[in-house]
């Protein structure tokens, strides 16, 4: 008659939380700089969860900028030849893949500067409106403050476009009711409303990843040096970099056009230009925030 030897349930147990033990360890080890990464980003940012159309949101706990979460991969930039009063320097269209970041829901406002730079250069002071009157410089010593960047040529495309291919992201035309332009002066679109100025940043409608404003209302400040014929770079079919041997010293680009302008001016591919240590009352930015451990 055989005996079975009995299992010692204490030792078993035993066992198995040190092998869990272990686990924890080596995964800490190995995931430490991802998780303290992860966690210094949520002392940065507080979630908010998913906007309307379905992307991740988070206010940035310093400056109280809303910024939505994009998903990067590849999309075309520039406009395509034929699309009307396509200036030569916006092609040929060129692939650009990005990775994830974050973006600035809104331009940033008036307060927000007043919160990171204690003044606000603004001509007329209202809130929550868009803070302009201010030069890429400056733009930069905001972003240094707070943490940000200004977005590179091919993110704010990217941004604005969110998919579509059309000269905006509304069709191949606008009104003064979805674009704060020049309704008076409407190039191609339909005559509307001139404001002669700015709205606030939360009004009129979003694109579909929920980001405001990207076409009219005010100018945005990029990171990039001017290049007229960057485009046609061969290195352009892989990526945009920030800075090019060919740009004019100290030239930047700004994107989406402005209230003042033709709705032309305010497409998706429209590339505009200003000295970096220049500054409007049609001039303003948003901002980017990028990290291998965007959520």
């Amino acid at each position: 008659m055989s005996m079975k030897t009995p299992i010692n349930g204490k030792r078993i147990t035993l066992t198995l939380g040190l092998t869990i033990f272990t686990l924890g360890i080596v995964f800490i080890l190995i995931f430490q700089d991802d998780l303290r990464k992860w966690y210094e980003f949520q002392q940065i940012f507080e979630s908010l969860g998913l906007n309307e159309q379905g992307y991740p949101e988070f206010k940035h706990r310093k400056s109280e900028i809303i910024m939505v979460q994009l998903p990067g991969g590849k999309f075309l930039m520039g406009s395509e030849k034929g699309e009307p009063e396509r200036m030569g320097n916006e092609g040929p269209v060129h692939e650009v893949e990005l990775s994830p970041f974050l973006i600035a829901k809104y331009e940033v406002t008036q307060e927000q500067w007043q919160r990171i730079m204690a003044e606000n250069p603004s001509v007329v002071k209202e809130n929550p409106y868009p803070v302009v009157n201010v030069t890429w410089e400056e733009c930069q010593k905001f972003c240094q403050r707070a943490g940000f960047y200004l977005p590179t040529e091919a993110q704010w495309e990217y941004a604005c476009r969110a998919g579509t291919r059309t000269p905006f992201f509304f069709g191949d035309r606008i009104t003064t009711d979805q674009v704060n332009y020049n309704g008076r002066w409407p190039g191609k679109a339909e005559p509307g409303e001139y404001r002669a100025k700015t709205l606030p940043v939360n009004s009129l409608k979003p694109n579909a990843f929920g980001i405001h404003h990207v076409h009219g209302n005010v100018w945005e400040w990029c990171e990039d040096l001017f290049d007229r014929g960057f485009y046609s770079n061969p290195n352009a079919s892989k990526s945009d970099p920030v800075n090019t041997t060919q740009a004019k010293v100290g030239i930047r680009i700004k994107r989406g056009g402005g209230y003042g302008i033709n709705a032309d001016g305010c497409r998706s591919g429209r590339r505009g230009n200003m000295s970096g240590k220049s500054k409007d009352r049609s001039t303003g930015f948003r901002v980017v925030y990028s990290s291998r451990l965007t959520p």
